[in-house]
């Protein structure tokens, strides 16, 4: 994701740089000056989101259950009714390791809470993606929960 966020932050400066001499001199037609004032924000805009989902991201393992943090909110399940959906691809991402739960708890942050669509159920739909963490194979973090949650033994 950060080279995705970095390389799109890049082509929207580089297109404004680009194209800024000649929106001063008014060389541009009025479509050009629409559709420059609609990538470049949208493409800075989605570079910048890119980064934050990176710095935001993050799981926590507690002997009271797992937390996984996203962007717009986060994801609580108790070790009693997490279970694993197995390896589940994720669009052009490839496959990832999906934990689920039966019960889960979710706080939004307040930007969700403004959203048009039902951001608390799109985070319960899409689970805690596992090997999205943990290094290479994550297999400190997969220890870590088979220690609190040995349903998930061999599972993960």
């Amino acid at each position: 994701m950060p080279f995705v966020g970095g390389l799109t932050i890049l082509i929207g400066v580089g297109t404004l740089i680009k194209n800024f001499p000649d929106a001063i001199n008014g060389k541009l037609t009025f479509l050009d000056y629409v559709g420059l004032a609609t990538i470049i924000p949208m493409m800075i805009g989605f570079g910048f989101l890119s980064f934050s989902t990176l710095l935001t991201s993050k799981i926590i393992v507690s002997s009271f259950g797992l937390e996984y943090h996203s962007l717009m909110g986060i994801y609580f399940s108790d070790w009693q009714s997490l279970r694993c959906a197995g390896k589940v691809r994720q669009g052009e991402a490839g496959f990832a390791t999906i934990l689920y739960s039966e019960r889960p708890k979710i706080n939004l942050y307040s930007l969700a809470k403004w959203l048009p669509w039902n951001v608390e159920q799109g985070i319960v739909s899409h689970g805690i993606p596992l090997s999205w963490f943990g290094g290479i194979n994550g297999e400190r973090l997969k220890s870590e929960i088979e220690t609190y949650a040995p349903h998930l033994l061999g599972t993960l």
